[in-house]
């Protein structure tokens, strides 16, 4: 029994020990960080769940696991574009391309492709090119949908399949066929043009300069081509000429309308919109009118040119100038416009009732539902920005200036007074808006002005606060406009937990949402908060601290380490960068 205490305490002795050791070697003396050390050579470029992307000082990238700090692909990379999908990393090695996955860091795909040709008709593919020559790959998993020998200009183009997708044009030896969205050849590539795709998914297709009709749901055969011209099916029938005859079809190929000029004396069909045709009396400089379902004209043809009918009004060109008709050929509104054209929102959908018209250089609206102009020609641009506020541009003394007008109404909701709109911001509730040098804010459901433009600069919102500026001082504001912390702070950082890190006079705090100074600036840096803590420097060196400002932790580590925070990564929250190198620091909360 006494002969066990001296192994019992000699035993205590060896583990405070070893842990004091292991402590001291990792760089922390209450267990709230852990630190690996810079031994990378290089910058940190981008971290994931289980793997790192560095630069290395000669400019090339390579691959690190992020939990054993082990090298998976030493610095050899070009390019890498860690983008690229949610599954891998695209790299560029030797001028060719390959991909690593995402996860493991593994090169799944060894850089074998010339080209990577990016396509918004696709979601999860990605076209790619060897000597010339296209083919399909999965972004998740890097393997080829469709194999390399499609011809070079091959899934450029697409078609809506009525669907809300695209169909997309492949070409294989000059021979066009289409694909979908999952990289299946739908149509084979044997013909020698897609004319366009018609109502039930019918494509109008042309073969050895004859016409046909495939069922680009299938790639099935609808009618074979044997007309010297035929347009795409709406309302049932498409437009076709045999010989010099011109009629309608139904999607069995049986004659439905028989017309009444031949091709000699009637150059041009369209196909049924709203129950009317247009088509075009000459080839030279045609005249056009409108043919209903019986083949009976019903509207002369008089017309230098025309549209089809939407929303029960047709576009007519006489004179030089556009007007619009009704289904009785009656004039609603005179012929006075230079150009029209669709109305889209920012989805491209058409809105049926909605016109847009030109006259004297200037852009207006007209309604169709109401019959009148909402919005006079007197404007230079108009721009879809929200389901009931446009945006509208003038000039005013050889200046652009934007403003918002009620689509409803007509009405300004603000005159044309701003130098600049960021018209493409997205996921705010609002839009910056500059006058001269001044920022403020616009409501971009209405288009109602929330801030009069008065500050200097305006950031980005972090848990519901904005940053703002005037005369380099800085405080933040709500979406409203409220000021809630005063500018008085020579800058700021976006609020995280609940906190913003403020500086003034040369030393850095903490400001809750009212503007209270939770944490004195007393620090040479604070960076925001994470995991509850914040690290902070001192003359003194590196901390952590709490809520309350209580230090938590000295880190044992001086200035010549630069710690920077990484906001991306699950397993660590610093890289530590020192002589070139760069490792990293883990809040370690127990």
């Amino acid at each position: 029994m006494f002969n066990r205490r001296p192994k019992i305490i000699l035993s205590i002795m060896l583990l405070i020990i070893s842990v004091l050791i292991s402590k001291i070697s990792l760089g922390f003396s209450n267990n709230i960080y852990i630190i690996v050390e810079p031994k990378y050579e290089g910058e940190l470029v981008w971290m994931g769940s289980n793997i790192g992307i560095y630069r290395s000082n000669s400019n090339k990238f390579g691959v690190f696991d992020i939990k054993s700090s082990k090298i998976l692909i030493p610095a050899k990379y070009e390019e890498i574009n860690c983008l690229f999908s949610d599954n891998l990393i695209e790299v560029k090695y030797r001028d060719k391309y390959g991909f690593l996955d995402k996860k493991t860091g593994e090169e799944i795909v060894v850089p074998k492709y010339d080209y990577i040709r990016y396509s918004d008709y696709f979601e999860n593919l990605v076209p790619v090119i060897v000597t010339n020559r296209c083919g399909l790959i999965s972004k998740i998993t890097g393997k080829e949908v469709l194999p390399i020998k499609y011809d070079f200009d091959s899934f450029l183009s697409a078609f809506s399949d009525y669907s809300g997708g695209y169909l997309v044009e492949i070409k294989l030896n000059g021979k066009v066929g289409l694909v979908n969205r999952n990289g299946i050849e739908i149509v084979k590539p044997i013909y020698d043009e897609i004319r366009g795709i018609g109502e039930g998914n019918i494509a109008t297709v042309t073969m050895n300069g004859l016409f046909g009709f495939v069922n680009v749901k299938n790639g099935k055969t609808l009618i074979k081509p044997q007309y010297n011209y035929a347009g795409v099916f709406r309302e049932g029938l498409a437009p076709v000429v045999d010989g010099i005859s011109w009629f309608f079809i139904d999607k069995s190929g049986k004659v439905a309308i028989k017309l009444p000029y031949d091709r000699t004396l009637m150059g041009f069909v369209d196909s049924f919109h709203e129950g009317l045709a247009a088509f075009g009396i000459g080839w030279n400089n045609p005249k056009w009118g409108f043919f209903d379902r019986k083949g009976k004209i019903v509207i002369k043809p008089r017309y230098e040119d025309v549209e089809p009918f939407i929303g029960g009004l047709a576009p007519v060109k006489i004179n030089g100038k556009w007007g619009f008709i009704d289904k009785t050929g009656k004039e609603v509104f005179k012929p006075q416009y230079d150009e029209v054209k669709l109305f889209f929102d920012d989805l491209l959908r058409i809105n049926n009732m909605l016109v847009m018209v030109k006259a004297k250089g200037k852009w207006g609206i007209i309604d169709k539902k109401t019959k009148k102009e909402i919005i006079k020609p007197m404007y230079n641009e108009i721009k879809y920005f929200s389901n009931n506020v446009i945006m509208v541009e003038i000039t005013q003394q050889g200046k652009i200036k934007y403003g918002f007008v009620d689509i409803n109404t007509g009405k300004e909701i603000i005159s044309p007074k701003y130098d600049f709109v960021d018209y493409y911001s997205k996921g705010n509730k609002f839009v910056k808006v500059r006058i001269g040098s001044k920022w403020g804010l616009v409501d971009r459901q209405t288009g109602r002005e929330l801030l009069t433009p008065r500050y200097d600069y305006i950031g980005e919102v972090s848990e519901g606060l904005i940053p703002v500026s005037v005369d380099k001082k800085w405080g933040f504001i709500d979406i409203n406009g409220n000021e809630l912390v005063k500018l008085k702070y020579d800058f700021v950082k976006g609020y995280k937990e609940g906190l913003a890190a403020v500086k003034i006079n040369g030393k850095w705090g903490f400001v809750d949402k009212m503007g209270n100074e939770t944490i004195k600036p007393l620090y040479n840096n604070a960076e925001s908060f994470k995991k509850g803590l914040s690290l902070v420097s001192t003359d003194d060196g590196y901390y952590f601290i709490d809520k309350t400002g209580k230090e938590v932790d000295k880190l044992n580590i001086d200035f010549s380490y630069i710690l920077n925070p990484i906001e991306y990564s699950t397993e660590w929250d610093y890289v530590v960068y020192k002589d070139g190198k760069f490792g990293f620091l883990k809040i370690q909360i127990n």
